[in-house]
């Protein structure tokens, strides 16, 4: 669980589901601070029409109203007002105040949009070198996690994302899902791809060899060997894990996945990519934080379990 939550809020429709997670994520003594930012940029056009002092008494009141709105018996909540460029001042309070989380509110956007979303949130996931609970607009989000999953890829960039997974599920005693997805078309791809090339005319039907079925039987068979080793190192740990090796696209099976299960709490790592490459990122994380209608977890690989913080800081 995590001690420090920073909870960036513009007060719109999701700030209260963002708060309501946020408490499902924070340990007993945890800190939630409550961070609003006044837009210097959205001011300038407007000359005298508003003074910054203005929009911060208004801010003020509504972050003590959420502050009352999310006080608990066991964790505190502060609030915080910054004026600068949204995402910079998330990322610069993070650091200053060590939080060990930022949990953030996106608005889910459709069709073209929903991919090339541009917003504060997507921004934040892409730089932040702290993990990342990303929170959608949902129907209802429990009050404690009940079934969380993380989607592996069953490889060594899953380490920081698998620590932090396990950390929860020890913690809340959540149902916890291990979750692997084998997308055949892939293989199938790049078997066709000298077909496709070859300079020769297309072939109107393909008959896909016996060896490269037997070749998809033993990747998928190789899979299921790896995700009951991961979940018998949980087990070592004293966790139970269900394991589930799915087929198709990865984000696409791992979102129906966790609309099927109900699933509270999708776990993801990234690989943390700098500049260009992580703004074209295309990973499979990036397309889950999309396609999902649960809460993510972004976990930069080279982010380890939340360290413990003083509970006086």
């Amino acid at each position: 669980m995590y001690r420090r939550i920073l909870l960036p809020t513009d007060f719109g429709p999701l700030t209260s589901e963002a708060l309501t997670v946020a408490r499902s994520l924070a340990a007993d003594d945890a800190k939630i601070r409550l961070l609003n930012i006044i837009d210097e940029q959205a001011l300038l056009p407007f000359p005298g029409l508003s003074l910054p002092s203005d929009f911060e008494s208004r801010a003020a009141e509504s972050l003590a109203a959420l502050a009352r709105e999310g006080e608990g018996a066991t964790w505190s909540i502060q609030t915080e007002i910054r004026m600068g460029r949204i995402h910079s001042e998330i990322l610069t309070t993070a650091k200053t105040w060590d939080a060990d989380l930022i949990v953030i509110g996106s608005h889910g956007r459709k069709g073209v949009r929903k991919f090339f979303l541009g917003s504060v949130a997507d921004r934040i996931t892409r730089a932040s070198p702290i993990p990342v609970c990303v929170v959608k607009a949902a129907e209802e989000h429990p009050k404690q996690l009940r079934r969380i999953a993380i989607a592996s890829d069953l490889g060594n960039s899953d380490k920081a994302a698998s620590e932090h997974f396990e950390q929860l599920a020890k913690e809340t005693e959540a149902e916890a899902w291990l979750i692997h997805a084998f997308d055949d078309n892939f293989w199938l791809g790049a078997w066709m791809l000298p077909v496709y090339t070859s300079g020769n005319p297309l072939p109107t039907s393909v008959a896909v060899p016996k060896e490269t079925q037997k070749t998809l039987e033993s990747s998928r068979v190789l899979r299921e060997k790896a995700i009951k080793e991961f979940a018998a190192s949980y087990a070592e740990h004293g966790i139970e894990v269900k394991t589930q090796l799915l087929s198709g696209d990865p984000p696409e099976a791992v979102c129906e996945f966790a609309t099927e299960h109900d699933i509270d709490l999708l776990v993801a790592g990234t690989h943390g990519y700098g500049s260009l490459d992580r703004f074209l990122l295309g990973s499979t994380a990036d397309k889950i934080l999309r396609l999902s209608e649960c809460p993510v977890l972004i976990v930069p690989t080279s982010h380890g379990k939340a360290e413990e913080k003083k509970p006086e800081e």
